[in-house]
C-alpha cells in the first residue's frame, strides 16, 4: 500500500509506516486511521498526489470526523485484542514477507 504522510504529505511505503522525509510514524488510533485514508487503499493515485501537495502547503485535509473515528474504533478493537502497535504490524509484516520470498525460492529451485 502506498500513503501520503499526514505530517509532511511526502510519498511513503504504507498508512503504518515511517515517513522516510520527515521520520515521523502515526501512533495514535486518530493518526493512523487519517493515514489509512491518505492510502492507495481508499483513494486513486491522482488523488493521493493532490492531497500530498495540499499537506504539503500547510493547507490540510479535511476528514469526515464520523470515517476517522470509524476507523480508529476498529485500531483500537484490534490493539486491544491483539495488542499490536504498529512497530509490531510492520515486524509481522516484515517476517510474513520474507516467509513468502524464501518459499518462492524453494519452489522455483525444486521445479528445476
Amino acid at each position: 500500500m502506498k500513503a501520503v504522510c499526514i505530517h509532511c504529505g511526502k510519498p511513503k511505503a504504507g498508512a503504518w509506516t515511517v515517513c522516510n522525509a520527515c521520520g515521523r510514524q502515526p501512533e495514535e488510533s486518530a493518526d493512523v486511521a487519517q493515514s489509512v485514508l491518505l492510502s492507495d487503499h481508499n483513494l486513486l493515485t491522482e488523488d493521493l498526489g493532490a492531497l500530498a501537495g495540499r499537506v504539503a502547503s500547510g493547507e490540510g485535509v479535511q476528514f469526515r470526523t464520523r470515517d476517522v473515528e470509524r476507523i480508529a474504533a476498529d485500531i483500537e478493537r484490534t490493539r486491544k485484542g491483539l495488542d499490536v502497535t504498529p512497530q509490531r504490524l510492520v515486524a509481522f509484516v516484515g517476517i510474513l514477507f520474507l516467509i513468502a520470498a524464501v518459499m518462492a525460492v524453494v519452489i522455483r529451485a525444486t521445479q528445476r
